[in-house]
């Protein structure tokens, strides 16, 4: 586990083919976009994977991004997004611009 600060346009790496990008942090919320990076011909797995994350009390959609999707997900403070059923994002804070994240992966023996 670990507690990052992240700001408009900082990313994170939760795993070798998900991602996580802050695209933007307003006074009460954090809108970011969540990917995965799979070949070039394999959309359909990447957009399965997406339709898989869990978010507890945060709105989220889908967003077209040149045939791969991009999960948008808009948080508050307390709020949490489950990806594979193991790793965990939980915005801890929001001020000043800056997103406090709680971040929970698995770690690998």
């Amino acid at each position: 586990m670990s507690i990052e600060d992240r700001k408009s346009g900082d990313q994170v790496s939760l795993a070798s083919d998900l991602s996580v990008t802050v695209l933007g942090v307003d006074r009460c919320e954090v809108k970011l976009g969540v990917s995965y990076r799979t070949g070039s011909r394999d959309n359909a797995t990447a957009n399965a994977q997406l339709a898989s994350v869990q978010s507890k009390g945060s709105r989220y959609f889908l967003f077209p991004q040149g045939g791969q999707c991009m999960l948008v997900v808009r948080c508050e403070s307390g709020k949490s997004v489950s990806f594979n059923g193991s790793s965990t994002l939980t915005v801890l804070t929001i001020a000043k611009g800056i997103a406090t994240l709680r971040l929970s992966v698995p770690t690998q023996a």
